[in-house]
This record gives structure tokens, C-alpha cells and sequence, in this order.
């Protein structure tokens, strides 16, 4: 009775965790600051998130040196076990049991070293959560087959070994799928199947790939300095840390979305020596140079490349690149009587002739960025390469993935309104302006229901 208590404990101890690794799989909301599974490390850790000893963080990261242990030995008790089976044979028991037990100790430790590399956080946080209980639920299985095996090997038992059987293929089937979680954290979830073949793309829900038009390919295309000079240089040297699924200082460099949401804090358009992104590429201090020491180094020929953006303007769309004009200049070029006969040739908006939709656009939204956003994204200054003051700029903004069209959590205008980074609150917080819930929940309608109302 004593050992059926305890059996039906760990039993529902490892249901618990398979139970959290299934709601980990559902989106996260990008509100939420913690998902569960950080909310339990940091608390089990004791530990907040700008609390976490150095020491803590130098033990997680032996995480990638033991979990190995555990897939092999889990591996080995399968093929032994099923050998047995097969052959009936019980020469190899007294194995397993040391397997098991060494088994179940290197599962804890790399489940112990996970958590410990989880709580500085900056990796996908969906991704991550369910990695982090599916490796739990592993551990839990590891136990429960060394208690199964122990007991079989007392009272050989064939109930308590078809019960060890099932359970020791359990942990190696979750263990499938934590560690294939785990490797999507450090390579991204597209590196297993971005060249797979087309059936097993389909299979898997991903899109094909597409065909190269070989005739489109001819045709000569004028890519952006950025995309065609700037990005390659991060995809290379930045994105293994600074990417859809890591992202370290909550920087990603993979796209325009992720560099605008840290534009303002690593950027100084014009000013290469007083921007930090350009700074760590050349500090002398080991603790600050980027990509850090172990990993391949930028060029002198990349360096250049970067400096000569940001002092041109760290433009997303400029072909080529342009010497920026001084403040003075700019100034010159403006009279006042020029600004008023422009102010005074504005047409009048016919909203009798227009949509729902547009004069939704007209009456709600556009204002909305006049009073919130044009101070620093429109006809005057452009932040980052942003306008919002027309409907034509906005719309152009589709391309840059800073408006996603029913997609308001893939958008960078919603995200910049309800992120908890200080650095990428729009607007800034120093502005004391701030978006209200309802004008939130306005731009996020908006977004979701398709950003219309542009034509």
C-alpha cells in the first residue's frame, strides 16, 4: 500500500508537469510580463528579475555539458530493454539498474542547471516554458522508472516491469520533444526543417518553398543599403543572440521590427561614436566588445560598413547611401511664409465620399498619431525611418512589418504602446504623454480587424 501512495505521487507529479508543458504551448499573451514557468523558477530560485547572483547564472550555463548525459543513458535502458525483451533474456538487469539510477541524478542535475540558465530570460518565452517542463517532466519519469526498477528487481514482479517498460519509453519520447525545444532556443524552430522537402514541410503545417523564377531572378533589383549591406552583417555575426528566439538585452537584430524597438537606446542617426551599437562592436573592454570572445569576430570592412550607416542616417529605405545635412542647413532650407502657404494649400477632407473604414482613418486614427507619435515620427523628424502623419506613409509602413495587418502583437506600432521596456515605450515615457487603455485598444482593433481605411 506504502508503494502504490508513492507511485500514485510521482505518477501525478509527472502528469502536473506534462499538463504545463501542454498549456506552455498555447501563445503567449504579450502583455503578460512572466509566462507560469518564469514566475516558478524565479520563486523556487528565490531570485527577481534584476536580482540573479553571477554565480547562479556561471552554474546554468553547464546546462548544455550534463543534459547529454541523461539522453544517452535514457537511450541506452531503452535499446537494453528492449534487447531483453527480445531475446528473454535478464542478463543486462542488474545494467539498467545503475543506468537508471545514473539516469535519474543527470536528469535532475540538467534540469537543475536549465533552470538556472532560464532566469535571466531573453529567449523566446513560449518556447522556453514549454522546454522548461517538458525537461521537468523528464526528470519526474527518470524517477519514477528507477523506483519501478528497483522494486521489479526484489520481487521480480512482471506487473512492476511492464510498468518500469512504460515508463522508461515514456521519458524517452518527452525527452524527444524537450530536447527538440531546446535546440529550436539555441538555432531557431525553422533550423530542423529549412531545407526539409516540400511533403514533409506540408506535414508539419509549414508553407513550401517557394520555387525560384528564374526570369525574376534576372531582373536586376535595387535592394535598401540596410537589407542589402547592414542585415547581412547581424544575420551572420548578431542573431544567434540577438534573434527571434534569444534575445539578449532585448535586442533583436533580425529584422526592422526588432532594431525599432530598441532604435532610440542603441542608435544616434548621424552619430556612429555616440550610438551603442556601433560602440561595442569597437570597445576594447572584453566584457563589452560584441560578438563576444569565442565567436567569430566582425571585419574591419563590416565595422566600416555599420559605421558608415549610422552616420549616414541608419536608414531602412535609402538605396544609397546620403551625407546627413546639418541642423542648420535643414533650417535654412524652411521660411515661415513657405510653411504657412503649405499649411494653408492643404485640401479640405471630402469625408462625404469616403468610407466607413477611411473615415475611421481620417477622424480617429490620424489624429491619434498627430497628438501621440508626429512629434518625432513625421514630415519634420523621422525616428527610425518613421512617418505616421498621412495615410500614405502608414500604409508604406506594411512593408517594414511595423504595421502587420490583423496581426497586432506581430506589429511594432502596437507592441511600442503596451511594452513593459521603458527603452521602447512609445511614447516616451519622458514625454509624459502617454497612449490611454482605450487609444490602445483602439490601435490594437484597428490592426486586428486589418488596418483598413488606407486606400
Amino acid at each position: 500500500m506504502r508503494h502504490n501512495k508513492i507511485y500514485l505521487f510521482i505518477s501525478t507529479l509527472f502528469f502536473s508537469f506534462t499538463t504545463f508543458a501542454a498549456e506552455a504551448a498555447a501563445p503567449v499573451n504579450p502583455e503578460a510580463q512572466q509566462t507560469l514557468f518564469m514566475k516558478f523558477i524565479r520563486a523556487i530560485t528565490f531570485t527577481t528579475d534584476g536580482n540573479i547572483p553571477d554565480f547562479l547564472i556561471f552554474l546554468g550555463r553547464h546546462h548544455p555539458l550534463i543534459l547529454h548525459l541523461p539522453v544517452g543513458l535514457l537511450a541506452v535502458i531503452a535499446f537494453l530493454e528492449i534487447f531483453s525483451w527480445w531475446r528473454k533474456v535478464e542478463i543486462y538487469d542488474e545494467a539498467m539498474y545503475i543506468l537508471c539510477w545514473l539516469a535519474a541524478l543527470t536528469s535532475v542535475g540538467a534540469t537543475f542547471f536549465g533552470i538556472l540558465l532560464a532566469l535571466p530570460g531573453g529567449y523566446n518565452p513560449e518556447l522556453l516554458s514549454r522546454h522548461g517542463w517538458l525537461g521537468m517532466a523528464v526528470a519526474v519519469a527518470a524517477i519514477i522508472a528507477l523506483y519501478l526498477k528497483h522494486h521489479y528487481r526484489k520481487d521480480k514482479v512482471l506487473a512492476k516491469r511492464h510498468r518500469f517498460r512504460v515508463a522508461i519509453f515514456v521519458a524517452c519520447v518527452i525527452m524527444g520533444f524537450a530536447g527538440h525545444d531546446g535546440g529550436s532556443l539555441t538555432h531557431g524552430t525553422e533550423y530542423l526543417f529549412e531545407y526539409a522537402p516540400d511533403p514533409l514541410r506540408k506535414m508539419t503545417g509549414r508553407k513550401a518553398k517557394k520555387p525560384k523564377d528564374a526570369e525574376e531572378a534576372k531582373k536586376p533589383r535595387k535592394l535598401p543599403y540596410f537589407e542589402a549591406k547592414v542585415l547581412p552583417i547581424f544575420e551572420a555575426k548578431c542573431v544567434s543572440c540577438h534573434g527571434e528566439e534569444k534575445m539578449k538585452g532585448k535586442l533583436k537584430l533580425n529584422n526592422i521590427l526588432g532594431i525599432m524597438r530598441r532604435y532610440d537606446k542603441i542608435i544616434s542617426p548621424g552619430h556612429a561614436m555616440d550610438s551603442e551599437l556601433y560602440y561595442v562592436l569597437v570597445s576594447d573592454d572584453p566584457d563589452e566588445i560584441m560578438p563576444p570572445e569565442g565567436n567569430e569576430a566582425m571585419t574591419k570592412e563590416e565595422i566600416k560598413i555599420i559605421e558608415d550607416w549610422i552616420n549616414a542616417g541608419a536608414s531602412f529605405s535609402d538605396v544609397e547611401l546620403k551625407p546627413m545635412a546639418s541642423p542648420a542647413a535643414e533650417a535654412a532650407k524652411v521660411e515661415p511664409t513657405v510653411e504657412k502657404a503649405t499649411e494653408a494649400a492643404k485640401p479640405a477632407l471630402d469625408l462625404a465620399n469616403m468610407t466607413a473604414d477611411q473615415k475611421f482613418v481620417h477622424e480617429t486614427v490620424i489624429p491619434f498619431f498627430e497628438a501621440k507619435c508626429t512629434k518625432c515620427h513625421g514630415e519634420e523628424k523621422d525616428k527610425g525611418d518613421v512617418r505616421l502623419h498621412t495615410v500614405e506613409v502608414i500604409k508604406a509602413t506594411f512593408e517594414d512589418e511595423l504595421i502587420v495587418p490583423g496581426k497586432p502583437e506581430d506589429s511594432w506600432l502596437y507592441d511600442s504602446l503596451v511594452t513593459d521596456d521603458e527603452d521602447a515605450l512609445m511614447p516616451p515615457p519622458k514625454e509624459k504623454n502617454p497612449a490611454t487603455k482605450e487609444e490602445i485598444a483602439m490601435i490594437k482593433k484597428w490592426i486586428a480587424d486589418g488596418a483598413k481605411g488606407l486606400d
